[in-house]
């Protein structure tokens, strides 16, 4: 298996253009090393590839929630369960902002997690800043 940082595969992909941003091998490359990729999709999706392989609806924006395990999802039918909000209160996020003013593109991707950034074009525009995080360095209790 061939090591690889989040810092090094941020510059992989970073000044690629939109729908090309990551290839398939690159995705495994991130699972093998727990990375997770976060990049905005569309403009109602947040994308997750590498160690997580997902979509987080995020119509005008949204946000996405982690513990070192992965992906916390709601499971409730109800979006105020407090069962979730409590699994949620210590958990570490992604939030992605949609039509942001700084930088002026589509996506933004903003956390407090380490991570390193990437930035994503559509025909010479700046469509998508992304992050590149790794879940290992999550806590058990939320903190990074």
């Amino acid at each position: 298996m061939a090591q690889i940082t989040k810092e090094e595969l941020a510059d992989m992909i970073n000044g690629r253009e939109y729908r090309r941003e990551i290839r398939p091998d690159e995705c495994l490359l991130a699972s093998e090393n727990h990375l997770v990729v976060v990049l905005g999709r569309s403009d109602d999706y947040m994308n997750l590839c590498g160690v997580i392989n997902d979509e987080i609806p995020a119509w005008d924006g949204g946000t996405a929630y982690f513990n070192e395990h992965g992906l916390l999802l709601n499971e409730c039918d109800d979006d105020n369960c407090p069962h979730y909000k409590r699994l949620i209160a210590n958990a570490a996020k992604v939030d992605a902002v949609w039509g942001p003013k700084d930088p002026d593109c589509s996506w933004l991707m903003k956390s407090d997690i380490p991570h390193a950034t990437f930035d994503i074009f559509e025909d010479g525009d700046l469509y998508c800043r992304g992050l590149v995080f790794n879940l290992k360095e999550l806590t058990a209790n939320g903190d990074n």
